[in-house]
């Protein structure tokens, strides 16, 4: 069913995935108030019927279409829509889009006849349009799907919503329910941030918690996850993030708040591990348990050894990681940990590698060495990047990482590792790994390997002399340096500042008309910047 309640989608707000084939930033949501002041009118009305709309409005975009829905006004929030219809002119996906991934999403709604909804419009002609083109981190702003048709009788934006919320929150449709939750989370100070705040998160938590309990478990995981929502340990999609914050953060991808709080968790911890302990699905029990990540409440250790025994897969797989926050460093610590890794299930082999980075303690890495060879590539994986995260400096880490060097599946994630706080022992490796774009088969992105090469050897060059530079001592690493594709213009302008701030205006020459080859852009307007000052660039 293709309506605003099910159409939860994502924006995409980071580059963090290198084999993304699209991606752009995404502007932040915007709170009601700002949003009102964009409108012209805005109105709870009824869906009656939609059709092809002919606007010069509306741009050709691939996969959408412009769209024209009807609505019976039920009130007037704000302004006045002209009457008890109004014609609103809108983005749709296209019909028959299927699959079909665009290059840009516009802001675009759906709607289905016979429902109602609250809509931010602007005029235009003898009807409306949609008030932005762009969308934001939250996909449906300027639309709120209602669970009726009652008139609007709160005064203020905030108290209209907070009202229709409530509404869909005791609504019977499971479906209702859960967009209710979703629209919370958005509207709330979430501990991820990408939410406004018309509503405080302890307001929110308040409405929301008793809905962990329910029987129907699309409601009560997403209210575990709106409770939840500050524990690192949710998802293992976020696990990467995680380990970048605690430990050693991995080029390309974002950094999760160091001073993160699950202050859901710690309000609600008592509700969660009721539902962990009953008899709900094992999804549900699962996802509670991780919900409760940094909690750390002294009764929850006491409730672990169930979990961990437990014979379901993913509560023992929660519950390994729920336990990182209370391993100490020792041996029986590292003796557990490594009865974990030889659990037959690799869902809970994983979660003892994310777990051994999480606790961030060099003792268990042994252990961590060992899920590196797992049988399952998602746990190797899971090892690897867990790995990572440790400071290279560290005796058994360095051990680890250099063992790893010949694994094609993370080559060349570990010498990477190794080279940034010693890149003179890895200088030949590095190079190659710039001229041959060396990639690992067995990731989940970050920053590209030979661009992450390219800034660690760029870097030591520039330590060097200059007289050792214009000797051609480092000739053999310059040549790999000009060989750093097509990232950006700062490379190579960087490059040919280098070489002018070295008094070689030769080879910086014959680097600047070879670059302009490779590139279908205007190299020269960042050259000729450098000819103004190559001494500004030193460092950049």
């Amino acid at each position: 069913m293709k309506t605003l309640k099910s159409s939860l989608l994502v924006a995409l707000v980071f580059l963090a995935l290198a084999k993304a084939t699209f991606a752009y930033l995404a502007g932040p949501a915007l709170p009601l108030d700002q949003l009102a002041d964009e409108a012209d009118f805005i109105f709870k009305g009824e869906a009656i019927a939609c059709e092809s709309a002919q606007d010069e409005w509306f741009k050709p975009i691939d996969g959408y279409a412009a769209r024209a829905t009807r609505f019976k006004v039920i009130s007037q929030i704000k302004g006045d829509s002209g009457g008890g219809e109004i014609r609103f002119r809108h983005y749709d996906e296209a019909e028959g889009k299927g699959g079909f991934l665009s290059t840009f999403t516009p802001q675009f709604y759906h709607f289905e006849p016979g429902q109602s909804y609250i809509v931010f419009a602007k005029k235009k002609g003898a009807g409306a349009i949609q008030a932005r083109f762009n969308h934001t981190t939250k996909m449906d702003l300027g639309v709120l799907c209602c669970r009726d048709n009652r008139p609007v009788m709160a005064k203020t934006l905030p108290e209209i919503y907070w009202a229709e919320l409530m509404a869909l929150r005791d609504s019977p449709k499971p479906a209702d329910v859960v967009y209710a939750i979703h629209q919370w989370d958005g509207m709330s100070d979430k501990p991820e941030g990408f939410a406004t705040t018309e509503f405080s998160r302890l307001e929110v938590l308040t409405a929301v918690h008793g809905l962990m309990s329910r029987t129907e478990p699309e409601i009560a995981e997403a209210a575990i996850r709106l409770i939840g929502a500050g524990s690192p340990y949710l998802s293992d999609e976020i696990a990467p993030f995680w380990l970048g914050t605690v430990g050693v953060p991995n080029p390309g991808l974002s950094q999760m708040d160091p001073g993160i709080r699950n202050a859901g968790g710690a309000l609600c911890w008592r509700e969660l591990a009721t539902v962990a302990n009953s008899k709900a699905p094992v999804e549900t029990r699962a996802l509670a348990i991780r919900a409760m990540g940094l909690v750390k409440a002294r009764e929850l250790r006491q409730m672990m050894d169930r979990w961990l025994k437990a014979p379901e897969v993913p509560v023992r797989a929660a519950a390994v990681l729920l336990f990182s926050d209370f391993a100490i460093p020792h041996n029986y610590t590292i003796g557990l940990f490594a009865g974990y890794a030889g659990d037959r299930a690799p869902e809970v082999r994983k979660s003892t590698a994310y777990a051994i980075g999480f606790m961030q303690n060099p003792d268990v890495v042994p252990v961590l060495v060992k899920l590196t060879k797992d049988k399952d590539d998602t746990v190797r994986r899971a090892a690897v990047e867990s790995l990572h995260s440790f400071r290279a400096e560290i005796p058994v880490v360095a051990a680890a990482l250099k063992a790893d060097l010949g694994n094609a599946e993370s080559q060349p994630l570990s010498l990477l590792a190794l080279a940034r706080n010693d890149p003179v022992a890895h200088l030949e490796e590095l190079a190659r790994v710039i001229e041959e774009k060396t990639s690992p088969t067995n990731s989940r992105g970050g920053e590209i390997p030979a661009f992450t090469a390219w800034k660690i050897l760029f870097k030591y060059l520039r330590s060097q002399p200059a007289a050792d530079i214009r000797a051609g001592k480092w000739d053999r690493y310059l040549d790999a340096l000009e060989k750093v594709g097509q990232y950006s213009s700062s490379e190579p302008r960087d490059i040919y500042a280098f070489y002018l701030q070295r008094e070689m205006p030769q080879r910086a020459a014959k680097y600047r008309a070879r670059a302009k080859k490779e590139v279908s852009y205007d190299l020269d307007y960042y050259f000729d910047m450098v000819d103004k000052n190559p001494a500004i660039y030193e460092g950049h």
